[in-house]
This record gives structure tokens, sequence and C-alpha cells, in this order.
């Protein structure tokens, strides 16, 4: 080799060093910007999916492995696009809920008395009620009627609070929104007695049960009559039902 070409290869190999150590690293990748309004829509669709869990009825049996999975697959869709895209702070909330939801596709059941569990839940709808801008329904039980319920409301995704004070067993065990189904004939005391089969008549179509006072939920709202119908007592025995009953135009 010429002692031009020594010079140059040398030449070459020290511009290389010099530009290896001179040179800043390179910038991480910037994160996806999230997109809050899908998440939004996509919390009514999740919120949905939820009601439908297998193991929902606390009188019934424990849900099968491939009851759980087949729930859970209508669950990661919606979850998936919610996750990405709610504010960063909420991203603890995610992670519980995503371990759980990874447990329900493996075929094992939700743990209902998991406070982290419920916590993560409300804190996630909680986030829906107050940031998603949708029409709102706060209801708070006292054991004789659902004080807030209006008589009409927009069809749309409505956010849902209810509060029962801490107290199931006086103010109300759970809140459940259902549509009344084509054609069903019902009266607001045969609800309350009993006397009228509540299932046969409306489709549920958001369940919100304090754990400390306070829950949230959404739901799609369309045209129709609607009840509202809160038990109030504790699992299985519920002695006394709270009805009303609104309509969406």
């Amino acid at each position: 080799m010429s002692r031009t070409s020594l010079a140059l290869a040398g030449a070459a190999v020290a511009l290389a060093a010099l530009t290896a150590c001179s040179s800043t690293p390179a910038a991480a990748p910037a994160a996806p910007a999230r997109d809050t309004a899908a998440a939004c829509t996509q919390l009514v669709t999740l919120d949905a999916a939820a009601v439908t869990y297998p193991g929902a009825d606390p009188s019934s049996p424990p849900p099968s492995a491939a009851a759980v999975k087949q729930w859970a697959a209508t669950m990661a869709p919606p979850f998936g696009v919610v996750a990405a895209n709610v504010p960063a702070e909420l991203d603890p909330v995610v992670a519980t809920l995503r371990t759980a939801l990874d447990g329900a596709i493996g075929g094992t059941p939700l743990n209902s008395d998991d406070p982290a569990l419920t916590s993560a839940t409300t804190a996630l709808d909680k986030w829906g009620h107050e940031g998603c801008g949708f029409t709102r329904l706060d209801v708070t039980g006292n054991g004789t009627d659902l004080p807030g319920v209006p008589a009409t409301l927009p069809a749309g995704p409505l956010s849902i609070s209810f509060d029962n004070g801490g107290n199931p067993t006086r103010a109300g065990f759970v809140l459940l929104l259902a549509k009344v189904k084509e054609g069903a004939t019902y009266s607001l005391d045969g609800i309350r007695n009993g006397s009228a089969d509540f299932e046969s008549v409306a489709d549920v179509v958001a369940a919100v049960q304090p754990t400390q006072g306070l829950a949230y939920g959404t739901a799609k709202l369309e045209k129709g009559r609607y009840l509202l119908v809160s038990p109030i007592g504790a699992p299985p025995a519920f002695p006394t039902t709270v009805a009303s009953e609104l309509t969406v135009s």
C-alpha cells in the first residue's frame, strides 16, 4: 500500500472516531399522541361488554373458563383503544385492569372482591364521567326512591354516577339501567314488589355498583323506554327494590 493510501485510510479512521465521539445520541422516538376522544368512545363499548360478564350474578355458579375467555375476547379490542389513549396519569389504573383482563383471556374469572380491581374500574369510569362530555345522570339512593332521575334523556352516550352513601343495605346495592323490550308491559309497583319479572321486560345496559359509596358507569342510550332499578339489601336477599323510569328521545 502506498504512503498516500495509508494516509487516507488513517484520516478516515480518525474522522470516524471523531464523529462517533462528538455526535449526540439519537433521540428516542416520540410517544404517539393520545386520542382522548377515541378513549371516550371506546369506554362506552368497554362498559357495554363488561355488563355481559358471565359471573356477574352472585347467585349463579362460577363461570367456566371457556365462558370467561369468550367474554374477554369481546373486552380486548375496546380496552386496547382505551388503554392507549387515556391520560398518562391513568396508566397505573390501566396496568391493573390489563392484568385482570390478561387473566380472563387465559380463562381465570375476575376477582370481584379485589379492591385494586374495583378501584381501578371506578377511576376509569370517573375519568369518563368528568372528562368525556357525555350526558350525565347523577343518582343518589336513599332506600325509598331515586333522586336525580329525570323524565327524559337524549339519545347518545350517557355517564352515570350512583351514590349509596356506603350503605347498600339501605340505599341500594347496585343501580341497573335497562331498556324496556319492544311490546313489554309492566307496572313500576310490580317491579318494586317483585310481582313483575324485571329481566323479562327489560335488557340491562349498565350496572353501577358502589364499593365505597360512589360508583360510575357509561351506556349508549337508544330511543325508547328505560327502567332504573336498585335492589336494597345484600345478595342473595333483596327485600326491597326501588324503581323509576324515563324516556330517551
